[in-house]
């Protein structure tokens, strides 16, 4: 399952290498890939893993399945709505200098670099910049969750492949998340191109 999934992402990555051949395009074929890749495989884990718990209760289990459809659901629709935004997008144009030196700082810090951009949304908003918050929103609606019927729904009583599976899928959706929010926002900072301005309009 693993190795099919990564032969289909990376297809997909030979093929948006050519649709998107811009710096900002190239921000959103790494969130369609890194979502592409969460529908393919870490659902999967998560799905078989939660299956081979025995002691686990069936409104319990029934729950986590439920949960693991609603994420996959959210990367599903964070990759489309990237997808489409992004081949709509000007191939001239140009994310704002500051705001693109502010986002190569904070990218050199690992794993928080998504929390340490948060308030960079506030600084430069632009169009519909509030939108990054409704993602954050669902992405810690979906991992509380998660947290909540995968640990306290069967007492603390699972597999190390089960914590496993879920640290896995909790830590792609939370990159999903914050490549996502540094995508829109950079696109809101941009030099206006026409047809963009059209389609936005």
């Amino acid at each position: 399952m693993e190795q099919q999934a990564g032969n289909i992402a990376e297809k997909l990555d030979n093929v948006l290498d050519v649709v998107y051949t811009t710096h900002l395009k190239k921000k959103a074929k790494t969130i369609i890939i890194t979502s592409v890749e969460f529908v393919l495989v870490d659902i999967f884990i998560v799905y078989e893993a939660y299956q081979n718990v025995e002691t686990m209760e069936e409104n319990v289990r029934f729950g986590l399945q439920i949960m693991s459809l609603v994420a996959a659901g959210y990367a599903a629709l964070v990759a489309v709505f990237v997808f489409v935004h992004a081949l709509v997008l000007s191939d001239t144009a140009k994310v704002n200098p500051k705001l693109e030196a502010a986002y190569q700082k904070t990218n050199n810090v690992a794993v928080i670099d998504s929390i340490l951009e948060l308030p960079l949304a506030f600084k430069f908003k632009g169009p519909l910049w509030w939108l990054v918050w409704v993602f954050w929103a669902l992405f810690a609606g979906i991992c509380s969750l998660f947290i909540v019927l995968s640990v306290l729904g069967t007492d603390f009583n699972l597999s190390d492949s089960s914590y496993a599976a879920l640290a896995v899928a909790i830590t792609q959706l939370y990159e999903i998340t914050g490549d996502f929010s540094e995508y829109w926002i950079s696109t809101r900072n941009r030099s206006e191109a026409p047809l963009q301005t059209f389609i936005e309009k």
